[in-house]
């Protein structure tokens, strides 16, 4: 088998021999350059000091673990001014200093890491057969050396929470490229100028209405073109349509009267239906209070199914496990000597519009049913 397929990086180790134990096979190489350089001067070092063993996971044959016996020399270097006298031999191609598993088994643990996350990860590893557990995963995705981006000539900005309500950072898009820039560790405007100048080259800044991206904007690339991003485009334009149909609302439905749509409701006259005759306003219980008497009912008959298993016998668990409720609510019940209520929750506050409950119905029955307009005249 030629010995690319069995080692990382030829140039660097030759295979000896292999030995399959179970589900792991051991390769055994040794390292085999004539000279190497040592890391303190850079001088080539000719002289070998001593040999050891580098034990190195690998990518997996089949579903078998592999595991490379790397035996790496130790060097003197014979520089007159270093201060370095003996070197470990680097194997830069084959495994990164320190490591325990190969650069090419490194690689797909991070590519597996990226796409799956550490749990979902770590498992499909294992049944690949590398042995490595979600810590593992993370730790590959956190030593990533993300991959340099060039700086956008679109920058979408927006924050993002952290903690919502507590804790708010921005995060940069490209909006050409359709990918996260950066991620800033606030939302103030300081920060984003100081990317701006050190990113020079954006030339649109898609932002919300807020005045703090427009201040970082206009004090780190005050060449570039501010514009409202998507998002609030749309809500501006539903917004001014809204306030002019409000202001015309007369016009509007005599345009609809004249182009067929249904007479709507006159406004200023009275309609058959008045505001207590509303579904919600009508005498007797509301709704809320329909489903809170049937849950009583179905708790009453839980309680007595419970009461009644009892008194024939039947053990807690038994009870629980026949009606599909806790052992603890079948204890409480049966100690409890009749039927446990519910506590009454406390009155609820006044609501700010509790006192203009007159008033309100007084002009929806006039025929105004709109919230808006309404509150524009409590508002006073």
């Amino acid at each position: 088998m030629p010995n690319g397929l069995l080692c990382p990086a030829p140039a660097e180790l030759r295979v000896e021999h292999l030995t399959v134990e179970g589900a792991v096979i051991t390769v055994v190489a040794r390292a085999c350059r004539p000279a190497v350089a040592c890391p303190a001067c850079g001088q080539l070092a000719r002289r070998v000091h001593g040999w050891y063993v580098r034990t190195l996971a690998d990518l997996p044959w089949e579903g078998h673990r592999v595991r490379l016996l790397a035996h790496v020399r130790k060097w003197c270097c014979d520089a007159g001014g270093c201060a370095r006298r003996i070197f470990v031999e680097r194997l830069p191609r084959t495994a990164a200093l320190y490591a325990h598993r190969t650069c090419r088994a490194a690689g797909a643990l991070e590519v597996i890491g990226f796409a799956l996350g550490g749990r979902a990860g770590a498992d499909l590893a294992a049944s690949l057969g590398l042995d490595a557990g979600r810590t593992a995963v993370l730790a590959r995705l956190r030593a990533a050396i993300p991959v340099a981006s060039p700086t956008p000539r679109v920058l979408g900005v927006d924050d993002w929470a952290e903690r919502r309500g507590r804790t708010y950072g921005t995060v940069l898009v490209d909006l050409e490229r359709h990918a996260v820039v950066d991620l800033l560790p606030d939302r103030e405007a300081t920060t984003f100028a100081a990317w701006l100048r050190a990113h020079p080259g954006v030339e649109i800044i898609a932002r919300d209405r807020g005045g703090v991206y427009a201040e970082g904007a206009r004090l780190g690339a005050p060449d570039a073109i501010q514009v409202a991003d998507r998002f609030h485009l749309v809500r501006n334009l539903t917004q001014a349509i809204d306030r002019l149909v409000l202001r015309h609302h007369t016009a509007v439905r005599a345009a609809a009267v004249a182009c067929g749509a249904a007479t709507p409701l006159p406004r200023d006259t009275g309609r058959q239906r008045a505001y207590s005759g509303l579904p919600a306003n009508r005498p007797g219980p509301t709704a809320p209070e329909r489903l809170s008497a049937e849950r009583r009912a179905r708790r009453l008959a839980l309680y007595e199914q419970v009461v009644a298993l009892h008194a024939a016998g039947t053990s807690l668990l038994g009870i629980a496990r026949q009606l599909g409720c806790a052992v603890k609510t079948a204890h409480a019940w049966v100690h409890a000597g009749a039927f446990p209520e519910r506590r009454v929750r406390a009155v609820p506050q006044p609501r700010v519009i509790d006192p203009f409950a007159d008033y309100v119905r007084q002009r929806y029955d006039a025929g105004l049913d709109r919230a808006r307009v309404l509150e524009q005249e409590l508002r006073p």
